[in-house]
């Protein structure tokens, strides 16, 4: 547990530094996975939520276990209560319950840790949950946090882009890019400009359609005018469309003389 928390805390502060404008902070909850405990508990005492949630976090299976066998314990189970003062557990209930086969269900039963990964706009004094982050930005979040692990397999995504937050591919993704491709080889088939030119890609390799098969065409590093150009026709739809989409949002280019 500790081991893992401590891999984590490098991975989250490496997450960060790579990220621009995005620091993450990722820690554990020992036993904090806890379904199979609240399963057992509503399917042998009819609990319903939220009650039951209240209940599981107030014991776990194994001190359930011990208690429920005899004196004293069984007083300390008795003595639970709820927020509204009421009894969970009474006394037919716990003898009902006291079955070898169940105590060591709940002797055995494993409660994997949880994860908590928290996200914090630079210059923003909320941090907010993983839960309360959009599909795209989660996934945005979580791939960040694998590209900073310490691997060398190579790493093949396919169009990534489909399932991410646009605004997080930018300003944190193609930092985690740059800096996971210096340590592993990164495959990756994409529509993104983002990922493609921002990402710094080594090689980039367009394909078209050449007799209904596709092919590769000018293959090469972005800064290649070949590739360039044609990188810009196929993720920005030529530099004619480039250059309007830039005026619409009050941008202004300046045209090199040849």
């Amino acid at each position: 547990f500790l081991e893992r928390g401590a891999s984590l805390k490098h991975i989250a502060k490496e997450a960060s530094a790579y990220a621009d404008e995005l620091t993450m902070r990722v820690s554990y909850d020992r036993a904090g996975t806890n379904a199979g405990w609240v399963a057992w508990l509503s399917e042998q005492f009819g609990f319903r939520k939220p009650r039951v949630a209240r209940l599981a976090t107030k014991i776990s299976p194994l001190e359930f276990a011990q208690r429920v066998i005899a004196e004293p314990g069984r007083a300390k189970l008795l003595a639970l209560k709820d927020t509204d003062n009421a009894a969970f557990f009474s006394a037919d209930q716990l003898d009902r319950s006291w079955k070898w086969s169940q105590i060591f269900a709940l002797e055995t039963m494993e409660l994997p840790d949880r994860a908590r990964i928290e996200v914090q706009r630079r210059g923003e004094s909320q941090r907010r949950q993983f839960d309360h982050l959009s599909a795209g930005q989660q996934r945005s979040v979580l791939l960040g946090l694998l590209l900073c692990a310490q691997r060398n397999e190579p790493l093949v995504l396919d169009q990534p882009e489909d399932h991410l937050d646009g605004q997080y591919i930018a300003s944190s993704v193609v930092g985690h890019l740059e800096a996971a491709k210096e340590r592993r080889q990164i495959l990756i088939a994409t529509h993104s400009a983002n990922l493609t030119v921002l990402g710094d890609a080594e090689l980039v390799v367009p394909m078209i359609v050449d007799g209904g098969k596709g092919r590769p065409d000018e293959p090469g590093a972005v800064d290649r005018p070949q590739t360039r150009n044609q990188v810009c026709a196929l993720l920005e739809g030529g530099v004619a469309a480039y250059r309007r989409r830039g005026e619409r949002y009050g941008l202004s280019f300046v045209r090199e003389e040849a």
